[in-house]
């Protein structure tokens, strides 16, 4: 595996930090503690983990269900290489990595991190990011403790919607995982944990999204929705695609997060293409999945001016895709 040996020459003998996106779910963290214990395994000297925001509240909670520490990197953490994981672009990490070479793994659609790194493995039909570490750590000949594979496990479970999303490899990774010890009842339950009960400022930024809602159409019968709030924006784009929204755009001050229907990804739309368009138009950057994407402007902007603006965008956007696919009616 040419990844594998490029990476060992990069790591050996060299401290490491490993980063990923802010409020890390499953699939994140896991990746982001396997990747530090693959890289000490290589002959790093030390491996820390980074992440924006901390861990997701699910995340911390099956860590410390299953006993795991996760090494978080201190402020005066000196490194020499960073490598980061299920994360697209650079505005995701919460600014500059601060370090002259780094390395990419992930499963999104490529983005500006790809473009500079020094080695990558980036996939974006894999649909878990922690199955592409698994593949580096299966060549590696590394052994995963239990409590590891059983993290992957319920990671990998909880990215694919109880491996309704899941491919071929997927299948494959989770027998690995099985046999390198993984409990799979108890992924099972970490994943389908009852979760607390909402709250209520998520409750009101739904109703208040779904209040400020421009409703629009493309293509003859695409919904186009587009709202701002003042948090909570990827449960408030989630929340209008339920209401039955095909492509949902909620802002947060300079970012938003972009939701697609099964509908709309079925006539060939994607959150990832909205997203990195819209960088495009109003600055910035975006992209992410076929069915959800974030976009990140690299200014301050009026949500409400921005929300409709984009609105029109995506609009334009998917009336030009349409024609070219004649889905126009």
């Amino acid at each position: 595996m040419d990844f594998l040996v490029h990476v060992k020459q990069m790591v050996s003998g060299k401290a490491l930090m490993v980063v990923t996106h802010g409020n890390a779910d499953l699939d994140a963290v896991s990746s982001g503690l396997l990747t530090c214990e693959l890289l000490r395994h290589l002959g790093a000297t030390s491996c820390c983990v980074l992440i924006p925001e901390g861990p997701s509240r699910d995340s911390r909670k099956a860590l410390e269900l299953l006993g795991i520490d996760l090494k978080l990197c201190e402020d005066e953490e000196k490194v020499d290489i960073a490598v980061v994981v299920d994360a697209s672009n650079e505005s995701q990490l919460g600014g500059s990595l601060g370090v002259k070479q780094y390395i990419l793994i992930d499963h999104h659609e490529a983005g500006s991190l790809a473009l500079k790194a020094d080695v990558k493995l980036v996939d974006p039909e894999a649909p878990t990011c922690v199955e592409l570490v698994l593949d580096v750590i299966r060549a590696a000949d590394f052994e995963l403790s239990p409590q590891q594979a059983t993290l992957a496990m319920a990671a990998m479970l909880d990215e694919t919607g109880l491996f309704e999303r899941a491919s071929a490899r997927t299948f494959e990774v989770a027998a690995y995982l099985l046999r390198s010890g993984a409990n799979y009842e108890e992924a099972l339950a970490l994943v389908k944990r009852p979760k607390a009960q909402e709250s209520l400022d998520l409750r009101l930024a739904r109703l208040k999204g779904a209040s400020r809602a421009k409703v629009s159409r493309a293509c003859g019968d695409l919904v186009v929705v587009s709202t701002y709030v003042g948090s909570y924006e990827a449960d408030v784009a989630r929340s209008l695609v339920g209401l039955g929204a095909d492509v949902a755009i909620a802002f947060k001050e300079n970012r938003a997060s972009v939701r697609v229907s099964r509908q709309a990804l079925e006539r060939g739309v994607s959150a990832s293409s909205i997203a990195a368009y819209l960088a495009e138009r109003l600055g910035g950057e975006g992209g992410g999945h076929r069915g959800a994407a974030a976009l990140n402007l690299s200014a301050q902007v009026d949500e409400e001016k921005e929300a409709a603006r984009a609105a029109d965008l995506v609009v334009a956007y998917l009336s030009d895709l349409c024609r070219g696919r004649g889905h126009e009616r």
